[in-house]
């Protein structure tokens, strides 16, 4: 069932972009940015979740990031983190003040096969093409595009399915038929969407975006962020530009810890597929997939000690050190037959990478007590083998970094086939997404169920007892 607003007085003053709360519920812009008018102008009759949002406009402004921005491809360990006199976006350099953006923004795009006549570009085969997609885009221009969201790659790995990049603000995952990427910091990330369109349509001429999917937990440190990113209004306003069919949501307490969320569908000129085409080209769009986000903060200091350089142990920054981490911390047993690359930064933090067949995970961490953040995402199914049920999953995650809070999205896609209809309600055949009240020694505070078309999405809040 689609859950239902419930009334709750709200403080904006947790909010992490004032400007957009104003018009949360609908109501008429007003130019006054302060605190208390914003305040006075609301009552206990508002929803406090699943709140749709408005639109405003935004400039351009300069950026700044903690990582030589023209750092190519290495899968070795490399020193690419240098000084900038900013220091917003790094937390390593001179200036920092303590206050590192560990809450990711994460950019989600699903392509499908469009007119099957268009021809494949840039001399390949049109059988290459069309079984690559969006990993035919070269490394030189995935690179430049990076340049744009200001981070860089540090590692790479590919298998028969994807390309992963660990970059120096978290990750990338590209392919055949989708691009996944999730950066830190002040990144600039839906500055980028342009040039991905464009690479998409450069390289994969046959391909149409169809599905976009733009999320991101409340920031800690809004004022720390560059534009479009400096506030949800914005990055709404800039995402309508290119999808103006989008819907945004807010959903959680706005006292508390909440979510902001954007979706778009868009219909791709044919889904017909050339028949010439081989049976190893791309899947069937979106057909059973699922996202799992479990985002934590308040880190346990003890467990956060291991995410530290340091000098003559087997903490190393790189590869070496991720690794040795990696298995030290718990991560390698999320899932024991995963492929895992993890790198440790100095002098401290982590992003690790995975592949479980056709399905990856990224994990990435913030360890400072001052703003300490970790987060785990996966694609890989709730119903493959060996795999476990979500609640198994969320303990497993949880222990590793001892949070004391918590919040769980996720995102699968479903058809009205999916259901059974019995005498008293209809059961779904998939395996069970939804959260317990209760995991471990948490309570959950906020269970919420939306449906979106094709798709359906849980968000729970979980705090410790």
């Amino acid at each position: 069932m689609t859950s239902q607003a419930q009334p709750s007085l709200f403080d904006l003053k947790h909010a992490d972009d004032i400007c957009q709360s104003k018009f949360v519920v609908g109501s008429p812009r007003i130019e006054s940015d302060s605190r208390e008018s914003s305040i006075s102008e609301f009552s206990d009759s508002f929803p406090s979740i699943a709140l749709k949002e408005k639109n405003s406009i935004y400039d351009s402004s300069n950026v700044c990031s903690r990582l030589n921005s023209s750092s190519t491809l290495n899968p070795e360990p490399t020193n690419t983190i240098i000084t900038t006199a900013c220091g917003a976006n790094g937390t390593y350099s001179e200036g920092y003040t303590g206050s590192f953006e560990g809450p990711e923004k994460l950019l989600e795009i699903w392509f499908c096969p469009k007119d099957s006549s268009t021809q494949a570009p840039h001399n390949q085969s049109s059988q290459d093409s069309n079984v690559l997609g969006m990993r035919s885009i070269p490394l030189d221009d995935i690179e430049k595009m990076l340049m744009l969201v200001n981070c860089s790659i540090i590692q790479s790995h590919s298998n028969g399915f994807c390309d992963s990049y660990i970059l120096s603000e978290s990750s990338l995952f590209v392919y055949p038929n989708k691009l996944i990427i999730k950066t830190c910091g002040t990144t600039t990330l839906l500055l980028a969407l342009q040039r991905i369109l464009d690479l998409a349509s450069e390289y994969c001429k046959y391909l149409s975006p169809f599905k976009v999917f733009y999320s991101r937990k409340s920031f800690m440190f809004p004022e720390l962020q560059q534009i479009p990113h400096n506030s949800w209004d914005n990055e709404v306003s800039h995402l309508n530009s290119f999808f103006p069919t989008g819907s945004a949501y807010t959903i959680g307490n706005l006292n508390s810890d909440y979510w902001h969320l954007f979706i778009a569908s868009l219909d791709p000129i044919s889904t017909q597929v050339d028949q010439k085409i081989p049976s190893k080209t791309i899947t069937p769009p979106n057909k059973g997939d699922t996202t799992i986000e479990i985002l934590m903060t308040g880190l346990d200091p003890k467990c956060m000690e291991l995410f530290y350089c340091s000098e003559g142990t087997r903490s190393v920054e790189g590869l070496e050190g991720g690794k040795f981490v990696e298995n030290s911390s718990g991560i390698s047993s999320i899932y024991s037959k995963a492929n895992v690359f993890s790198y440790l930064f100095s002098p401290c933090g982590l992003s690790s990478n995975g592949h479980v067949d056709d399905g990856y995970f990224t994990i990435h961490v913030t360890p400072e007590s001052s703003c300490s953040y970790a987060s785990f995402e996966t694609n890989v199914p709730l119903s493959s083998p060996n795999s476990d049920d979500i609640n198994t999953l969320i303990s497993k995650v949880i222990k590793i970094f001892g949070p004391s809070q918590f919040t769980v999205t996720v995102f699968y896609q479903s058809d009205d086939d999916d259901f059974v209809i019995t005498n008293s309600s209809p059961i779904h055949k998939q395996p069970s997404f939804t959260t317990k009240k209760r995991i471990d020694n948490f309570t959950s505070s906020d269970r919420i169920h939306y449906e979106f078309d094709d798709y359906h999405l849980h968000y729970s809040h979980f705090v410790k007892s």
